[in-house]
């Protein structure tokens, strides 16, 4: 049964107010640039598409593509880039405990000219057959 709020004695009144915030993150000597959150089924493939404008590289954009999987019959516990195409494929290797594993300090992924590097760091933690995996992006000048 649906009532109509007005016979119900209610006023609904909807206020919308806009709020503009500027945060700046620093780990050490690095820039905070972005965050992915990814939820990856088991023998599904992700894909994580970066481009950085002229704005930010002070050049001509830059894109890194990524596709990521997982190798849980790895003989041990690792992160590996292969060239796939105009992709790079990152394979993680044992990154399947339940109470999660991370990156333990920042991971280079791409230089961009002699201005900077862009880092990574990056946690996962596997839910029933379910990967969590959480990427953060860092740029660091040279």
């Amino acid at each position: 049964m649906v009532f109509p709020l007005e016979k119900l004695g209610f006023i609904l009144t909807l206020y919308q107010k806009a709020i503009y915030m500027e945060v700046t993150i620093g780990l050490g000597e690095r820039t905070y640039i972005d965050t992915a959150e990814i939820l990856i089924p088991e023998g599904e493939e992700a894909k994580v598409f970066i481009k950085l404008s002229n704005e930010e590289t002070g050049g001509g954009p830059v894109e890194l593509k990524i596709k990521i999987s997982f190798d849980d019959e790895s003989p041990e516990t690792g992160v590996r880039f292969d060239p796939d195409g105009d992709w790079s494929r990152m394979t993680l290797g044992k990154w399947n405990n339940t109470l999660g594993i991370c990156l333990n300090k920042p991971y280079a992924i791409a230089q961009v000219e002699n201005k900077f590097i862009i880092e990574m760091m990056m946690s996962n933690y596997r839910i029933g057959t379910t990967n969590s995996l959480t990427m953060q992006f860092w740029s660091r000048a040279i």
